[in-house]
């Protein structure tokens, strides 16, 4: 085959990482991320999956998953603290993730069944359920809950 596993999960950790840009994404969490999206990479590897050809699908996805975790970063942080952030908390990140292979990869028709992430792992909620939502944990949902509506749609 004319790509590695460990090359195709380098690009997509590289764009999630610009998608989240102006906050930083740690080598930590990098690594959580690749981790979690490898056992589905090495299934289509093994599949014989054509990654140069399904990368200019993958990508933008994965540039929505580093968008989506800085807005969740950002809105916990709202609750909590008064200060913007400059780094994309774990949990947000990882939720992030489990979002968007939830939602616009398998619900739409850019990534047939969400075979590049369809077992993401799920590791929480995107926000910590310790006191009743606010505006910000509730704007954030009903963003995440109005994009899998609107692809649904789209797709029927």
């Amino acid at each position: 085959m004319s790509w590695s596993v460990d090359e195709a999960l380098k690009e997509v950790v590289a764009e999630i990482v610009k998608g989240a840009g102006p906050l930083a994404v740690s080598k930590s969490i990098q690594a959580d991320l690749a981790a979690g999206y490898r056992p589905d990479f090495e299934r289509e590897y093994e599949a014989g999956a054509d990654w140069r050809a399904d990368r200019p699908k993958i990508l933008p996805l994965a540039y929505l998953v580093g968008s989506l975790a800085a807005m969740l970063t950002v809105a916990g942080h709202a609750r909590r603290e008064s200060k913007v952030p400059t780094r994309v908390d774990r949990q947000q990140a990882l939720a992030a993730a489990y979002i968007v292979s939830r939602g616009p990869c398998p619900t739409s028709e850019i990534v047939v069944q969400g075979k590049y992430c369809r077992d993401f792992p799920f590791t929480g909620g995107p926000v910590p359920r310790t006191h009743p939502a606010g505006p910000a944990e509730l704007s954030a949902k009903s963003l995440a809950r109005g994009l899998v509506k609107y692809l649904r749609a789209e797709r029927e």
